[in-house]
């Protein structure tokens, strides 16, 4: 059919998938043009027609409790979601007869894949009747989940190979299994400063059944940076685990900040918590107190600034060289001193505690360490470490403690151990390790405290009672 000249062409572009714009040729003579449009509970979506200089009549014809007007102009109206529900908004040409009818659906979520980034927004939980929504979608480049959802399901992303980038908003609480499971090329974690991040694909917020230590769960094992959104909560965030070469709080975080992709108390003088992907860890110059709560990295320098060492390990025993490879520190020789550092006995006792760096620590010291009988004493006065193989041990008068795990590392336990009355204290898994089946005896005063962990069972303890001279 010949088309009259009176033909008049509107040019409109278009939104991809919950587009707001109409595109291609309309002509006057049509009456009806309809689009699809999806808008999610407390968020908004833009609808345009033409460009600045059409006058365009907007009209509500139904649903009109189900959205809401956030902005008017000569040819765009903005909306949002106020509740589930369907609405209709014509848009007529001032002027012409060409009506654009937009088909709206308001939902609680929605999400859109754009340019390769998939935008997740509404309110509650996302997709609560599906899991692995996106499985092995590898046209995802980058996943925002925004503010408003508090939900990710289980397996959502897994195996969404390409994913370069997670951000999610500080309003989600939970994040389900394996949620990014296999997305291994992920560089950059933006989430609430509730969660852990760890290796082998695994974060939560400690409050989770389902996102317990036992499961595998949304971030893959290798991350280049993880930055919170949130409040760092450390009570929730396992410090021992942030599987990343960098690591940064809130630009509002009111108890820590930044130094070196490392996170420290607000003053910068306590350690707080180390990006887990990193080799070497030297602490920044203004810290003046390290916690050893973390694994340890291949090579630590501890500068002659630091004062306090201290830990917060439910495990507080010295390890053999094996075990200490097993839980994932990988050399004993990797610490170096700084010249000229100054450590009190609880601080060194600390780090023998972890177990992190066996014997050779005591090189670094080796003024207030001495070395009797196969016997490690400290300052003369605290019992550290034994590694002798005495059929019977007497341990010297003088000594007021003996270290947590001090004969854990033995190979070969003696058969008797006599403590003197000297020995006010007796740590827990002190005298707890593999080879305890040897030691059949322990004497000691009833005055010295041990733990209720220091000895095993089994084990015979003969009290001395001192005597006690009256005087009348």
């Amino acid at each position: 059919m010949k088309k009259s000249k009176s033909e008049i062409y509107l040019l409109v572009m278009g939104l991809a998938m919950a587009g707001g714009i109409f595109y291609g040729k309309e002509t006057v003579g049509a009456k009806n043009f309809s689009k699809n449009v999806q808008v999610a509970i407390g968020n908004s979506e833009k609808l345009s027609v033409g460009n600045k200089s059409n006058s365009i009549k907007w009209t509500v014809v139904s649903g009109k409790n189900n959205i809401k007007i956030v902005d008017k102009k000569a040819n765009q109206l903005s909306i949002s979601g106020k509740k589930t529900g369907t609405a209709i908004i014509n848009a007529k040409v001032s002027g012409k007869n060409t009506i654009f009818k937009y088909k709206i659906k308001v939902k609680k979520v929605v999400c859109s894949l754009k340019k390769g980034t998939l935008t997740i927004k509404g309110k509650g939980k996302a997709f609560s009747k599906e899991s692995g929504l996106f499985w092995e979608n590898t046209a995802i480049k980058k996943v925002v989940v925004k503010k408003g959802i508090t939900e990710l399901p289980p397996s959502a992303f897994r195996s969404c190979t390409n994913i370069e980038s997670v951000n999610i908003a500080s309003s989600v609480k939970k994040i389900g299994d394996r949620a990014f499971g296999g997305c291994k090329k992920i560089k950059e974690v933006v989430c609430p400063g509730e969660f852990n991040v760890y290796g082998n694909g695994y974060a939560d917020n400690g409050s989770n059944s389902d996102n317990s230590w036992s499961k595998d769960t949304p971030f893959p094992e290798e991350c280049g940076t993880v930055r919170f959104n949130s409040q760092l909560n450390t009570k929730k965030v396992n410090t021992d685990i942030i599987s990343a070469k960098k690591i940064y709080v809130w630009s509002k975080d009111k108890k820590y900040k930044n130094v070196d992709g490392n996170i420290y108390s607000k003053d910068g003088k306590t350690f707080v918590m180390y990006a887990g992907k990193n080799t070497v860890l030297k602490f920044a110059d203004s810290c003046k107190n390290v916690d050893f709560s973390f694994k340890v990295p291949k090579s630590i320098v501890i500068g002659k600034g630091i004062e306090k060492i201290t830990t917060n390990s439910d495990v507080p025993f010295a390890v053999s060289e094996e075990g200490a490879a097993y839980s994932g520190n990988l050399k004993w020789s990797d610490i170096t001193f700084e010249n000229g550092i100054v450590l009190k006995y609880d601080s060194v006792k600390a780090l023998l505690t972890e177990g992190y760096f066996g014997r050779k620590l005591y090189k670094a010291f080796d003024k207030e360490m001495k070395y009797q009988n196969g016997m490690y004493i400290w300052g003369e006065k605290y019992l550290t470490d034994y590694d002798g193989k005495e059929a019977s041990l007497e341990i010297p008068d003088g000594m007021t403690e003996i270290n947590a795990g001090a004969f854990a590392q033995c190979t070969q336990m003696p058969e008797k151990i006599t403590i003197p009355d000297s020995v006010l204290k007796i740590e827990k898994y002190t005298f707890n390790n593999q080879n305890t089946g040897r030691l059949k005896e322990i004497v000691m005063s009833d005055k010295t405290i041990a733990d209720k962990d220091a000895i095993e069972q089994g084990i015979n303890v003969t009290k001395k009672y001192l005597e006690m001279e009256l005087r009348c």
